[in-house]
């Protein structure tokens, strides 16, 4: 398809806008549908009437029950999380070292953070007997 130049003039404009009309759609057929998945054709296959029962998803219930009622181990275990629910698990997570960088302070005694406080405070200090002794404060 060739350009015109008048197309080209008019390219751009405001006044090429084409608004809808009151009433109009722009998508007048709506959204397409999603395509189908596998739990879409499951459950479809699975509403479908089998034999005597009213669907193949009955079916596929009493066989687990018969199961169940043999003794199978997997058999109990689905009836009872799909009647019952699934139990809460706990899980314990240990918080200690997950940061990737150490905690600088740790293993400081109580006297050697109250010295890293001072400096930063402005104000010398000394130990005397154990003991945190202010000595002067700092003037710049």
């Amino acid at each position: 398809m060739t350009t015109t130049a008048k197309q080209r003039k008019n390219r751009g404009k405001v006044s090429n806008l084409k608004p809808w009309k009151p009433g109009q759609s722009g998508n007048p057929n709506g959204r397409p549908p999603k395509p189908r998945c596998i739990v879409d054709a499951l459950r479809s296959i699975g509403s479908e009437p089998f034999g005597e029962y009213e669907s193949r998803i009955e079916a596929l219930c009493r066989l687990v029950y018969e199961l169940a009622l043999k003794g199978t181990p997997w058999a109990v275990q689905f009836i009872a999380d799909r009647t019952e629910g699934k139990p809460i698990q706990m899980t314990v997570e240990t918080v200690k070292n997950k940061t990737p960088e150490a905690n600088p302070f740790d293993g400081l005694t109580t006297d050697e953070l109250r010295m890293l406080l001072a400096e930063l405070q402005g104000v010398d200090v000394e130990l005397q007997d154990g003991q945190l002794v202010k000595a002067a404060s700092k003037t710049a």
